[in-house]
């Protein structure tokens, strides 16, 4: 079950987001679903089980929506491959209560692959760990935490100096909000961020849920330009501003469902909503990995 927002997953735990499973644990109002959408969504799921089942997509095992009520569940599987290439790499992974949602398997890969996940906190730590060759931001809850992520001004100076100097970095929902100039939270309050992108990320009531299809539309850290990748939103944010150059085409589960271009590229930044299963999709982070230690 969901853990408590104050004890965040140390890299690799489970909390029952097992291996092929969920994500380590959702509190967030960016990541739970609600209402009416959620239900739709089950269905959609559903759907999806049956074509994978049917040879439609690839193979691969899919999860009922229910198991995901603590975070999106992985997307269906794509091009993967094997063997390590992170050997030696220290990563900061964001791991607090503002970023406390990660798939536990891609945890694992990082380990797998050699590299070493350092944790810091956003909140509390005045700035990003030593000797570093790469950042991590995954999702969570940061408008909740907004005001405390604006007071820590050292972190987030320390944050967008390491990306200006070029060190890659790997940012999802939660962690592209923190990237962005500003929060602005259910109640309209503006809380400066560490402002890569000019753009506010706004609260709405909207909650945006589905599988996606994102095909890749420049090149960054992550991905080639082509690159058609599996992946997920789970969100009740929006961007004011969007970038005139958008990371990803989205599509829907069927390529017939068109869905607006999302997603930042900037410095050596890959940030987006979508989040994306590294399981299936292991030469993602090999190549983040690569761009680590180049």
């Amino acid at each position: 079950g969901p853990r408590a927002p104050d004890a965040p997953a140390a890299p690799g735990a489970g909390s029952g987001a097992s291996r092929g499973g969920g994500g380590l644990p959702s509190q967030d109002h960016e990541e739970r679903p609600a209402g009416p959408e959620a239900g739709g969504h089950v269905r959609e799921g559903a759907e999806m089980a049956l074509h994978a089942r049917s040879g439609q997509v690839p193979a691969g095992q899919w999860r009922r929506e229910q198991d995901a009520v603590g975070g999106p569940p992985p997307p269906p599987p794509g091009p993967g491959g094997g063997g390590g290439g992170g050997g030696g790499l220290r990563i900061a992974i964001a791991q607090d209560r503002a970023f406390s949602f990660y798939y536990a398997d891609n945890l694992d890969l990082f380990a797998e692959m050699g590299a070493e996940l350092v944790p810091w906190s956003p909140i509390s730590d005045s700035k990003l760990p030593k000797n570093i060759h790469g950042l991590y931001f995954g999702g969570g809850f940061p408008e909740v935490f907004a005001a405390e992520l604006t007071e820590n001004k050292s972190a987030r100076e320390s944050v967008q100096a390491a990306i200006k100097s070029g060190i890659p970095t790997y940012a999802e929902c939660g962690g592209l909000m923190y990237l962005c100039d500003r929060i602005v939270d259910f109640q309209e309050q503006s809380f400066p961020m560490v402002n890569i992108f000019p753009t506010a990320a706004t609260m709405g009531k909207r909650l945006t849920l589905g599988y996606r299809q994102a095909i890749a539309l420049q090149d960054s850290p992550l991905v080639k330009t082509g690159d058609r990748l599996w992946g997920h939103e789970f969100h009740r944010s929006s961007l004011t501003e969007l970038s005139d150059r958008p990371l990803y085409s989205l599509q829907g589960y069927d390529s017939h469902l068109q869905y607006p271009d999302e997603g930042w590229q900037k410095y050596q930044v890959h940030a987006a909503y979508t989040h994306l299963h590294f399981g299936a999709q292991t030469h993602l982070l090999k190549r983040f990995l690569a761009n680590c230690a180049a």
